[in-house]
């Protein structure tokens, strides 16, 4: 029984990896930032302001795609982090802050799996909502460094 558990459990990482490279394949296809800026552009700022955040907080944008989110909370004075599974969106984000005239970090990351350690002084508010995560996620990830002990997650 334990060895069909550890088979079963293999399979299903297996397949969620799977489904992960092709959920990064289909983001870096054609040109995301054109998509985003005439689709979801304007919700940026709605977000920013429902979490109110602002100057001196610290944002972990979370599947930031081209930053969206992150630019409008740099904007309002944060120090911003963005993260996302598909890095190839990361120069047209970096184009469109320097535009803005606002530094983001950018960091390749797995929303299920945060490169970040508890305690990280980068990532103390969450500011992305759950996207293109399996229906079997988990989120917010367990780790208090998705948010910290005073974060929140919209």
């Amino acid at each position: 029984m334990a060895t069909q558990e550890r088979s079963d459990a293999g399979s299903a990482a297996d397949a969620n990896q799977t489904l992960k490279a092709a959920h990064r394949a289909m983001w870096a296809l054609g040109d995301y930032h054109t998509f985003a800026t005439s689709t979801v552009w304007e919700l940026g700022p709605v977000l920013v302001d429902a979490c109110r955040i602002s100057r001196g907080q610290r944002v972990l944008d979370v599947a930031a795609g081209t930053g969206n989110v992150a630019i409008r909370a740099a904007l309002a004075g944060a120090s911003v982090v963005a993260s996302d599974l598909t890095p190839e969106n990361f120069d047209a984000g970096r184009r469109a802050a320097h535009a803005a005239g606002v530094e983001i970090e950018w960091v390749e990351g797995d929303a299920e799996a945060l490169p970040f350690e508890d305690g990280d002084s980068r990532s103390s508010r969450r500011a992305s909502a759950r996207c293109s995560l399996p229906i079997s996620s988990k989120w917010p990830p367990s780790s208090s460094a998705s948010a910290g002990p005073a974060g929140r997650s919209a």
